[in-house]
């Protein structure tokens, strides 16, 4: 049976509480290869980490936390632990100042760190609408959090997939045109766009390619194609026969999957 991100969160925070951090390892490395992980799973992650002696592997998970929020207040001050243990520690020291400018200031009338933490509730909150099938809450939990947090791009991304799934493609579009300006980066920001400009009806946004770039499809279930558009022969590239009438199927999806994300890229350059 397949497991929601969201479950297999939970149940590594189970595991974390009895103090079972191999277990609760084991659960995060499957999260995390699927690619759907948040950056509250990532800092998790590097927790068990660091208390199984993995001090490398964890600063690598507590940063993979940091890229998607910069501001994870946790996180920084954890950096900070995990760098003084690798004896780094005009590094350690960074982190620390970087988690006291974090925690300062003030957002939506409150402490920084106070919102930061009452944003991902609200995520969590979201999570529990949406696993319970009502999408509209879900939504304005979401939304409530990004309030909070407006630089937890992890969360717009969830807000933007949760958007589409609401057949409300125009809002999803303006989330993560953010999110791209944000992380021009993100192949998965950029990817969900195409998608969002093409369901808003704006096909032309969608995305143009040319013979020198790859298309990338995402499916919610994990499947990903990655398609080369010049046709080199019939097996490899998008066929030139059937474009202009009935078109080109690129990915073929399984009962119940659906796609969630297109885009391009310029193919690897060969010496």
């Amino acid at each position: 049976m397949d497991v929601s991100p969201s479950q297999l969160l939970d149940q590594a925070k189970e595991r974390f509480a009895l103090e079972d951090y191999y277990g609760c390892v084991h659960l995060l490395e499957e999260l995390v290869g699927t690619g759907r992980a948040y950056a509250d799973a990532h800092h998790l992650l590097a927790l068990s980490y660091f208390l199984v002696g993995q001090a490398e592997k964890a600063l690598g998970s507590v940063d993979d936390a940091l890229k998607l929020n910069p501001r994870y207040l946790e996180a920084l001050m954890h950096r900070g632990v995990i760098l003084s243990a690798l004896g780094r520690a005009q590094e350690a020291d960074q982190a620390f100042e970087a988690a006291r400018a974090a925690g300062g200031g003030d957002r939506g009338g409150m402490p920084a760190h106070h919102a930061s933490q009452l944003a991902n509730q609200h995520a969590a909150l979201g999570e529990a609408y949406a696993a319970a099938g009502v999408p509209g809450e879900a939504i304005g939990q979401y939304q409530t959090a990004l309030r909070l947090g407006p630089s937890f791009q992890d969360l717009r991304y969830r807000l933007a997939q949760l958007l589409l799934e609401a057949g409300r493609a125009p809002e999803a579009r303006g989330e993560l045109e953010t999110l791209v300006g944000a992380r021009p980066q993100s192949v998965e920001g950029r990817a969900a766009l195409g998608l969002a400009c093409y369901l808003a009806g704006d096909v032309t946004a969608a995305r143009v390619v040319t013979k020198q770039q790859q298309v990338m499809l995402i499916s919610a279930e994990g499947m990903m194609t990655r398609t080369p558009v010049k046709e080199d022969d019939p097996k490899h590239g998008i066929s030139t026969q059937g474009r202009s009438t009935q078109g080109v199927r690129l990915m073929t999806l399984e009962e119940g999957d659906r796609l969630v994300a297109i885009t391009t890229f310029e193919e690897p350059k060969t010496p």
